[in-house]
């Protein structure tokens, strides 16, 4: 197993820059080829609002690039944008700004159109990801989105139809009245299970204790907030919200971890981390893996931090981050390749990694066994 990369240079002037990327299985073809093909492609967001699209050649040594969207207006991209794409429908936010927008595929166009402004309250949103996944309810394409820091929504993508049913007039915590209460939680990266029917947030509340919380997609929609649940063991405070995660399986979920962040006074900078599963249904933790991938021994209080993937059909784990090497180990931590090549994401089903160098370079990473 190995590692092969390409770097990509996109077309464009020296004032634009890319501040975001992300995979998409969707049409591949040019002119006239209205589809929409299996075929992954890579996704990057610039700083002029415009999504370029990079699809492997067929000799499979190098990546077409053509534009596949642009949007209504800019976007704060200083703290990174975050993006995702899914089926006909992609959607675009300041991961630590208020702003985003959602956009739908025209086949007759051959890019994301008719694109939607989407926006969150203010309070503390410098302190939290911008909780987002694009979703599937009834038949129709929604997006999973914050509104307010302690707020969800649902929102059916083309209509801008509210799913979430609410009572009349309900108002967030901080406005609230006794008779209409919220969760007081700051809802973090949101995570969908393999089946997406599940969704867990890596949030915290005060002060500041950061909280995984688990719904379902369907539980949220009829009872939103009040039909969550958090992990509590083993229990851990401070400030490791959006830490790495992964499904391993629809039920069970994965979740990066170190003692220290709970007992930081008696256990030295160098304790290793490990890998906590979790069921959701039974709130029970199944197991703890040896899994010292992550730590960033200059953090104060033990956090962890990076991006973590699970690959079902080969029973692996993937560990890659900015700041890490790419690690790969099997369904008990046992280490079957390191790479030093240092990825800001990562897609299981695609096998398909990828970094930004300096706004200007794209490189993507395909694992080959």
């Amino acid at each position: 197993m190995n590692i092969a990369t390409w770097a990509v240079d996109p077309s464009f002037g020296p004032e634009e820059s890319i501040e975001g990327a992300a995979t998409w299985s969707g049409p591949v073809g040019g002119p006239g080829d209205a589809s929409s093909g299996a075929d992954v492609q890579l996704l990057v967001y610039t700083s002029r609002g415009r999504l370029l699209a990079f699809a492997p050649a067929k000799e499979g040594i190098d990546w077409t690039e053509r534009p596949i969207g642009q949007l209504p207006g800019p976007l704060d991209g200083s703290k990174g944008v975050t993006l995702l794409a899914r089926g006909q429908s992609a959607v675009v936010a300041e991961s630590y700004g208020l702003r985003g927008y959602v956009g739908r595929w025209s086949a007759e166009a051959l890019e994301f159109t008719n694109w939607e402004l989407i926006e969150r309250g203010d309070y503390h949103a410098e302190q939290c990801s911008f909780p987002l996944a694009l979703i599937e309810v009834e038949g129709k394409d929604c997006l999973l989105h914050s509104t307010e820091w302690n707020r969800l929504d649902v929102t059916e993508i083309g209509t801008a139809r509210h799913v979430t049913k609410r009572r009349s007039g309900e108002k967030p915590v901080a406005d609230a009245t006794d008779e209409e209460p919220l969760l007081d939680y700051f809802y973090g990266e949101l995570h969908m299970s393999p089946d997406r029917s599940t969704f867990i947030s890596g949030g915290w509340v005060w002060a500041p204790y950061d909280i995984l919380m688990a719904w379902s997609v369907t539980g949220y929609i009829t009872d939103p907030e009040s039909s969550g649940r958090s992990f509590e063991e083993p229990m851990t405070s401070g400030y490791n919200w959006d830490r790495p995660l992964a499904f391993v399986d629809n039920d069970t979920v994965a979740w990066a971890y170190n003692e220290r962040e709970s007992v930081e006074d008696d256990l030295p900078a160098s304790h290793p981390s490990e890998l906590i599963l979790h069921s959701i249904s039974t709130e029970k933790l199944l197991e703890r893996i040896p899994f010292d991938h992550f730590y960033n021994e200059t953090s104060p209080c033990g956090e962890v931090s990076g991006g973590l993937a699970f690959d079902p059909t080969r029973q692996h784990f993937i560990a890659y981050g900015p700041s890490h090497d790419t690690v790969i180990t099997d369904r008990a931590g046992k280490v079957l390749m390191t790479s030093p090549e240092r990825l800001f994401g990562f897609s299981v089903s695609a096998r398909i990694g990828w970094r930004i160098e300096s706004g200007k370079r794209l490189v993507i990473a395909r694992l080959v066994d």
